[in-house]
């Protein structure tokens, strides 16, 4: 019952169970070694700036009439990119993890267009004009986004390679 009230997506979920796989491993090795040792290899100005991001966010917080929205939305739009970002950051290191990374996204999004197309296919409206492919989201906009950024992603890396 209390997690029907939660309103996760899978999405979400992967980000909140990576980042606290990725805290608990930290937590074993300083428990194991005795030492501490930062989850990041380095601080970068996009921390910084991540940072800032947030304190914005939070500080958006303060005139909002209506608190539970305004949470949910600061929990999408700003929380867990962040904490997306910081696992990106501390689990990819290397450049051939970065280009399996950015090739792993082409694919997701050659799928989830592929998809998007099938659906349309099986269903006769193909060839609509009127319609907006969906699947595999619920709404078209959400395609639209993913497909927002890994189209240039795609791009980058036919174009430019390495």
């Amino acid at each position: 019952m209390l997690f029907r009230s939660l309103d996760v997506s899978a999405t979400e979920l992967v980000i909140l169970v990576g980042t606290a796989v990725l805290v608990a491993r930290h937590v074993f090795r300083w428990v194991r070694s005795g030492r501490t040792e930062s989850l990041l290899p380095t601080t970068a100005t996009s921390d910084w700036l991540a940072a800032a991001f947030l304190a914005c966010g939070l500080l958006a917080l303060m005139p909002s009439e209506f608190i539970k929205q305004s949470l949910r939305e600061l929990r999408w739009l700003i929380f867990e990119p962040v904490l997306a970002m910081y696992v990106v950051r501390a689990t990819i290191r290397t450049e051939s993890e970065v280009l399996r990374f950015l090739w792993a996204s082409v694919v997701a999004g050659c799928l989830a267009a592929a998809i998007s197309l099938i659906d349309l296919e099986a269903a006769g409206r193909l060839a609509d004009v009127q319609t907006r492919a969906v699947a595999p989201y619920l709404s078209a906009n959400h395609l639209a986004l993913f497909l927002e950024r890994t189209g240039p992603i795609a791009a980058g890396l036919l174009l430019f390679g390495r």
